[in-house]
């Protein structure tokens, strides 16, 4: 850049000339600076655990382009990183890549090459008015892209090129009082800025440490093991590239109530449709609605009589009484086999009876209360010995029961009493998105097996309008959000322009976890986010869940095996104005991707992605990496993140 340049930048808004730069009290930044050494053995560095969340980031279009804007309040913290993408031509010379309070009269840092050399300079005025720098020497290389990054924690500032730690030292001056102008592509005190070269990109980012007092101290996750190995299927090789797996799924059936004028079809395709039973049923949204005087009858057939299975259900009940029957296989009168899923004065109940072993006698299990006009996600999964029941995630019904339930001999009741017991109805109040039957073995085989294998770290219901980002296992609450991000029926609604901010804890610094997400996509676009680990520019560890085009597509990248690049796990199309629900499992040698229970990646993955530094994001890119906003438009019902139990 030339003094024309220069001087326009600086008058145009700085309301300063550049010889006033010049002849500023504090000195030129190459001219009178304090060399520090790098005095901490590389291989001995300890960085502490910290998060990053960007501030700003700047993409310069043109090899002269240079910028300036008066720094604020987000420069006067001391822990802070600045990063740029250069092009060099050559490495003698020297070239200002950003900089901040180089012409005011407080506190500055600029970030710098020269002569083959990276540097980072900084004046603190509170010890004195001298420059100090930290030098990595002979790294810069010319026509190729690199990455020059600096960091303050405390007393240590770190400087990074390529992603890899090249000089590091301790000092007792901070960086928090900054004032003048922040610039990207020149120095306001120097006019020797002639390395051939451009600046591409600058990135100015806030660090924090991380907390301690998150998983540790939670009464409930006392086993919790990120080290655990998460069991999947055991013909998956190590060396598998099949990224879909085929085979018997593991619903028998599925009533979802897509369709208004078949209500009760089952969509698993075997041929398990519910049958009108009483009173009338409507479907609006995908959702069924029963009115207290409703219910559906599900001819029995001979593979709905099974001892061990799972059976999932979303309901939101409007009216809570003294049984209301979600799904049973329940005899009439004193005697048979059976088994009952119903809310009992608004707690949810699960019965079970083997006639041989209990007689006439029902063996109750009571779980937690509903959530009167709220949703609620059921789980009750019936081995051979034992019954667990999930309440949106959260086990509340863990125990043992050795009978066989098996032989049932009566039609099932959907939403009432089919069996018309006629001293109780039994009928069932509200809305219900689905209800699903399947086999507990088989899921165990090529699904998730039990979910009691997993304790839920993180889970954001968004069923609160004032309070959209809470956390109900609390310790992942989010309180920052951008546009009109709101809560709408029991679900995230995203505009298109909207996401929240998730602040990076311990919670998510593992390699092995789950992710369900639950989501009606309303338009697509080339980039939507749902929820990314990613850390901005071209290194870092971190993972995706993301749509590109309508195309769900799953992204992993740890940085020491894969250097800048993206793994890729491709999985299928969604439909606008559907539900779909997703479950993305990663354990430690592979990637599980499921679209509504079909497991559609089953792919092995080496590497390990929980050094995380920067904060997640929800429906758009937090990382204001300024190319691409990536926002999401539609409906998120739910997300949930689980780690592993021993």
């Amino acid at each position: 850049m030339n003094a024309e340049q220069k001087k326009f930048y600086l008058t145009l808004g700085l309301c300063v000339t550049l010889f006033s730069f010049m002849a500023c009290s504090k000195g030129d930044v190459a001219g009178s600076e304090e060399t520090l050494p790098s005095d901490i053995p590389l291989t001995s560095l300890q960085i502490p655990p910290c998060s990053r969340s960007t501030v700003s980031a700047w993409t310069l279009n043109s090899e002269d382009s240079v910028y300036a804007q008066p720094t604020d309040s987000a420069f006067n913290e001391n822990d802070f990183a600045v990063e740029a993408d250069i092009f060099l031509k050559g490495k003698k010379g020297y070239m200002t890549l950003a900089s901040a309070g180089v012409d005011g009269d407080g506190d500055a840092w600029a970030l710098r090459v020269e002569n083959g050399n990276a540097i980072f300079a900084w004046r603190d005025i509170s010890t004195s008015n001298e420059w100090y720098r930290l030098e990595a020497e002979n790294v810069l290389v010319v026509n190729d892209t690199m990455t020059i990054r600096a960091e303050r924690y405390g007393k240590l500032t770190v400087l990074y090129v390529n992603g890899i730690i090249k000089a590091a030292s301790e000092s007792a001056s901070a960086i928090e009082n900054v004032n003048g102008h922040f610039t990207i592509g020149f120095d306001p005190s120097s006019e020797t800025e002639n390395m051939p070269g451009s600046v591409l990109y600058v990135r100015f980012d806030k660090v924090r440490y991380i907390q301690d007092d998150f998983i540790e101290e939670r009464p409930d996750s006392a086993g919790l093991d990120t080290d655990a190995p998460l069991v999947i299927d055991p013909e998956l090789s190590e060396n598998s590239t099949d990224s879909t797996a085929s085979g018997e799924r593991p619903w028998i059936a599925a009533w979802e109530f897509d369709d208004s004028l078949n209500v009760g079809k089952d969509y698993t395709g075997n041929g398990h449709d519910a049958l009108a039973g009483e009173g009338k049923i409507t479907v609006k949204d995908s959702v069924a609605y029963f009115d207290g005087s409703s219910g559906l009858e599900i001819p029995l057939v001979s593979d709905l009589q099974k001892n061990s299975f799972v059976v999932e259900a979303r309901i939101k009940p409007t009216e809570f009484g003294a049984m209301k029957n979600i799904l049973v296989a329940e005899p009439p009168g004193r005697s048979g086999d059976g088994w009952m899923i119903r809310v009992d004065d608004g707690y949810l109940t699960v019965h079970f009876r083997d006639e041989n072993t209990d007689y006439a006698d029902w063996n109750v299990y009571t779980g937690e209360k509903l959530l009167l006009n709220e949703w609620n996600a059921i789980r009750v999964e019936r081995s051979d010995d034992a019954v667990k029941v999930f309440q949106n995630g959260v086990l509340t019904i863990d125990a043992s029961y050795t009978g066989d339930v098996g032989e049932v001999t009566y039609n099932w009741g959907l939403g009432y009493d089919a069996m018309n017991q006629s001293y109780h109805d039994r009928c069932f109040v509200g809305y219900v998105d689905y209800i699903r039957f399947g086999s507990l073995d088989q899921m165990s085989k090529d699904s998730l097996g039990s979910a009691s294998s997993y304790v839920l770290l993180a889970d954001w219901e968004f069923n609160a309008p004032d309070f959209v980002g809470l956390d109900k296992i609390a310790n992942n609450t989010i309180y920052n959000r951008v546009g009109n991000a709101k809560v709408e029926d029991s679900s995230l609604t995203l505009d298109g322009k909207s996401g929240l901010y998730l602040p990076l804890t311990k919670t998510f610094l593992r390699n092995e976890f789950v992710i369900d997400v639950r989501l009606k996509p309303k338009a697509f676009g080339k980039i939507q986010n749902i929820l990314v680990a990613e850390p901005p520019g071209r290194y870092g560890d971190g993972w995706m869940i993301r749509i590109d085009d309508g195309i769900l597509r799953i992204h992993l990248r740890d940085s020491q095996t894969h250097s800048v690049e993206w793994q890729i796990f491709e999985g299928k199309a969604l439909k606008a104005d559907q539900w779909t629900e997703i479950r993305m499992i990663r354990s430690a040698n592979a990637l599980q991707l499921y679209q509504d229970n079909e497991l559609i990646v089953n792919a092995a993955y080496q590497g390990d992605i929980s050094q995380l530094e920067y904060d997640l994001s929800i429906g758009f890119d937090g990382m204001n990496q300024n190319w691409n906003e990536r926002f999401f438009e539609g409906q998120i019902d739910y997300i949930r993140y689980y780690g592993i139990r021993q």
